[in-house]
């Protein structure tokens, strides 16, 4: 990822997404803007205030605000990104999310302090980023914190980030392709990683392989992987060496990044990500809101949730055909104790990106909890996500209070034309890569 894409994600933010992970919900969301009603407010979370209040070696304690303006924002995560600039450009070299899950009342702030540790085996002087998304990988924040110098503590084995790329197993051509731009295979394919590494040390290595892959993003839960190349890698005292191993995939058609390290007896390369898509049906609930977060009987809640389709319904996708992906929503709302608060709501989906359910609760509802599934055709769940909300009277200093509905959408037309500006720019950086997925 280059620098100048991290710069356009800062000013673009939510927009950005929806043109590289939406696909054809992009259509919809251009529509809307040329509306008099005007754009669509998708987040106001922002990262305020950040300080790097020390550094001993290669660790860091490091301060900020994350601040929301509009609604409550529910699963804000947070984490750090280190980038470092070659000839070729500029590349992440590190990224660690933390797992802490923040719930941030409209009008609000959270202040944070972080230690982040970077890797023992990197020199040089990098650029050190907070970053905040939800566990989707739904953007919301993504701010420089300044410019650090490291020192290597150890000499060790070090990957090259710029150096690597994936190849599809048995591709004609064998064609490149680079990390983050989400190439999209069949559940039959495989993907191959190839990187060069330097074993730094006085003596020989063999490292072995590990993996772990995650749904959509870095800040995706950790699921399931089948395959992989464990076989152990060697290297010279102090060689150069260019190395391809298989890599694992999960099992079900979304988007993913897998993430691989070399290891042996005390010794742990950096880690490289690799963002991928296996070709499907699927769907992604991006994020979801209520309206409020108690309700009396005879009220109306309304749901805002933003979803996309098939991971695979990107232009020029490698495979070429999107697959088909939801047309109904399920949504199912109940209090604290399980009590339904509403009769199940069923409603076929639009081809808006962005969707508001509303319907009457049939009877008092604290600590209101809302499951709300994507399904196919066929009845298929493709995507699920749950909220659940702590009512007023329950709520700790950093849990949502009442959110305000007007605060849902908001005419940002400037947001509008700054997205779009970003991601023209973006896609000419892009032409002689396929796109991202």
């Amino acid at each position: 990822m280059s620098l100048m894409r991290v710069l356009l994600n800062i000013v673009s933010g939510a927009l950005v997404f929806v043109a590289v992970l939406f696909g054809g919900a992009l259509q919809s969301f251009a529509q809307t803007a040329a509306t008099p009603q005007g754009g669509i407010v998708l987040a106001t979370i922002n990262v305020q205030d950040i300080k790097i209040l020390s550094q001993k070696g290669n660790v860091f304690d490091i301060s900020f605000n994350i601040t929301n303006r509009n609604g409550v924002q529910f699963g804000v995560k947070y984490g750090v990104q280190l980038i470092s600039s070659t000839k070729a450009g500029q590349t992440v070299v590190d990224e660690y999310v933390y797992p802490e899950a923040l719930n941030i009342a409209e009008n609000s702030s959270v202040s944070k302090e972080i230690t982040y540790t970077a890797p023992s085996n990197l020199s040089g002087t990098y650029m050190l980023l907070i970053s905040s998304k939800n566990d989707s990988g739904f953007p919301f924040a993504l701010m420089p914190a300044g410019n650090v110098t490291l020192t290597a503590g150890v000499k060790s084995l070090v990957i090259s980030p710029e150096s690597c790329f994936l190849q599809v197993s048995g591709e004609k051509g064998s064609s490149h392709y680079n990390l983050v731009q989400g190439v999209d295979v069949a559940q039959n394919e495989n993907l191959v990683l190839t990187c060069t590494a330097t074993n730094g040390m006085a003596t020989k290595l063999s490292v072995t392989p590990s993996f772990e892959t995650r749904y959509r993003t870095a800040y995706g839960n950790v699921v399931s992987q089948t395959g992989g190349d464990l076989s152990p890698i060697s290297f010279a005292a102090g060689e150069k060496k260019t190395f391809s191993i298989a890599l694992p995939k999960a099992a079900e058609p979304q988007a993913y990044n897998v993430f691989t390290t070399l290891k042996a007896d005390g010794i742990v390369s950096n880690t490289i990500d690799a963002h991928y898509v296996i070709s499907g049906s699927s769907a992604t609930v991006q994020t979801l809101s209520l309206n409020k977060n108690v309700y009396r009987k005879g009220e109306t809640a309304s749901a805002l949730f933003i979803w996309s389709p098939s991971a695979d319904s990107f232009p020029n996708s490698r495979i070429g055909t999107a697959s088909p992906s939801a047309v109904s929503t399920n949504i199912v709302m109940t209090d604290g104790s399980g009590n339904a608060c509403a009769n199940p709501v069923n409603e076929q989906l639009t081809n808006a990106a962005r969707l508001v359910v509303s319907f009457p609760i049939i009877q008092d509802c604290t600590n209101p909890r809302i499951a709300l599934s994507l399904t196919d055709a066929a009845g298929k769940v493709l995507a699920q996500k749950e909220l659940i909300i702590v009512s007023p009277s329950m709520a700790q200093t950093s849990s949502p209070g009442s959110s305000s509905s007007s605060g849902l959408v908001a005419i940002v037309v400037v947001l509008i034309l700054l997205g779009g500006v970003a991601y023209l720019v973006k896609r000419k950086d892009d032409m002689k890569q396929p796109p991202l997925s």
